[in-house]
């Protein structure tokens, strides 16, 4: 009884006796165990491919099936086809073995594509009949639309992974790539000035759409700026990304003359941090430009405080904290500082005074501010003229930005610095104004980035590159700019041709 109830696993033999686990004796049309036990008997069917051979044959069939009833006798095999392949397939008893026309019948029956029910099926999805003759013949108006639509998808599409990233520096909440993209679904003005400064900048690049970009950045700019006047959300208005592209799009040695025009911006408001340190990054590159033509100048008011960028990115307060310490150093150097900015002390202790500051900011910057690989020497705090520029590299723009201001304003204030002052140093900063200018030139040179490179950057590079007086450097630093204007658009062929001629002379 035991050995019979353990029987062998079966993998061939009627449907019964393999779901019993029963070994069967295959006889046809019923086995020995399903007679005696009174069960019904069942054998599976076979479904028969024609190999790939005889689909190239023209009338015959490409794909056959063929079923099997229970009470027919395996077929014979002397006649197969040595191409022919067999696949055999198990059927539950109670499902029927379906011929090869019933692979073809619909799941649901009674289903079929008729003029009825193309009629229901267009009064569901409201198509009217004209419109749905349109599809095919579409009208030369739709052609153009469509036409506009793709072409301003591509701009919002270049503004959001080659512009944006530039404004925003890579930290933040990035008001400029998500803030102002969401605000101009409702924005015809915010709209029309992100289209304007993506084609005015892609057109600087010399694309292949360069006409319809200069011809798009013309019309969107005098669009948005029939609303340049509203502000527009807690970000920035769109007057302030038509400023942007006005400073990118003039050469630089005309940004001198945009100074007044960025101030006036920042008396209407700074409202956000974003905002501020965007108008700080134009006003000190247009004042590093103007700076050796320049007899007085004002800073912009100090950046916002208890913002959510700054509490969430504190990178950004240290940002604007060090844009900040330049902007004084303006005012302090060129003497147009009113009485409620600094306090009424001799020249030297301002100056003293200043200086603490830069160096204290220096020394309590955070992690993210700090470099994260270094190739120089660091024993060597007075470098040679003709020496390489230190390979020094950041995690995020934000830093690159803030440590080139650093650098700038260390040089600046020891430039003038006054008789008999020595200046004191805390950490590995040198008081060589030479070590700065290395630095300075070293940090943005690094910066493979085009997200790096905008117009403070580039007015540090080149007010930097007036101090060297080695012709290899100048032209390390030519060469530099030739990628600043290859990635940017940025118009510097002027100073180009300068420190060519700076180069030959030297």
């Amino acid at each position: 009884m035991v050995g019979n109830a353990v029987g062998k696993r079966v993998r061939t033999g009627c449907m019964t006796c393999r779901g019993r686990r029963r070994k069967c004796d295959e006889q046809r049309p019923k086995c020995a165990n399903c007679v005696a036990k009174g069960l019904p008997c069942q054998y599976g069917g076979k479904l028969t491919f024609v190999a790939s051979k005889y689909q190239n044959q023209p009338g015959d069939a490409t794909t056959r099936a063929r079923g099997l009833d229970p009470a027919t006798p395996s077929g014979n095999t002397k006649d197969a086809s040595p191409f022919l392949e067999s696949i055999e397939l198990s059927f539950h008893p109670d499902i029927p073995i379906v011929g090869p026309n019933d692979f073809f019948q619909p799941v649901i029956a009674g289903i079929e594509l008729t003029s009825e029910s193309q009629k229901l099926s267009d009064q569901i999805f409201n198509i009217p009949q004209q419109q749905k003759e349109g599809y095919s013949h579409p009208s030369p108006s739709d052609t153009r639309n469509l036409r506009r639509k793709l072409y301003e998808l591509e701009l919002l599409t270049y503004y959001r992974y080659d512009v944006a990233p530039v404004l925003d520096l890579g930290l933040g909440s990035l008001c400029f790539g998500i803030g102002l993209l969401l605000e101009s679904k409702t924005s015809e003005a915010v709209y029309h000035a992100v289209l304007a400064v993506a084609s005015c900048q892609r057109a600087a690049k010399k694309s292949s759409s360069t006409q319809v970009d200069q011809a798009t950045s013309i019309t969107s700019a005098h669009l948005a700026r029939d609303d340049s006047k509203t502000r527009h959300g807690r970000f920035v208005a769109p007057s302030d990304l038509l400023l942007w592209m006005n400073v990118c799009s003039s050469p630089v040695e005309q940004w001198s003359t945009l100074s007044s025009l960025i101030l006036g911006h920042a008396r209407s408001g700074i409202g956000s941090l974003e905002r501020w340190l965007l108008l700080s990054r134009l006003h000190c590159g247009t004042k590093l430009v103007a700076l050796s033509r320049s007899s007085h100048t004002e800073s912009l008011p100090p950046p916002p405080q208890n913002t959510a960028d700054e509490k969430s990115h504190p990178a950004l307060t240290q940002l604007g904290e060090s844009l900040w310490l330049l902007e004084t150093t303006f005012s302090l150097l060129l003497s147009d500082v009113r009485p409620s900015e600094l306090p009424t002390a001799p020249t030297t202790q301002n100056w003293c005074a200043q200086w603490h500051k830069v160096q204290k900011w220096y020394l309590t910057r955070n992690d993210e501010m700090r470099q994260i690989f270094e190739v120089a020497n660091e024993g060597d705090l007075q470098p040679q003229e003709n020496a390489e520029f230190p390979h020094i590299v950041f995690s995020n723009s934000c830093a690159i930005v803030a440590n080139v201001a650093h650098h700038v304003t260390s040089l600046l204030l020891l430039q003038s610095k006054p008789r008999l002052t020595k200046p004191v140093t805390r950490s590995i900063s040198s008081s060589s104004s030479l070590w700065h200018v290395h630095r300075a030139i070293g940090i943005i040179a690094t910066a493979t980035g085009g997200g790096t490179w905008d117009p403070f950057t580039t007015a540090a590079l080149l007010y930097c590159s007036w101090k060297l007086s080695s012709s290899k450097q100048i032209r390390s630093v030519a060469n530099t700019m030739n990628q600043i204007q290859s990635s940017s658009g940025l118009k510097l062929e002027n100073p180009l041709s300068d420190l060519d001629r700076l180069a030959r002379s030297r």
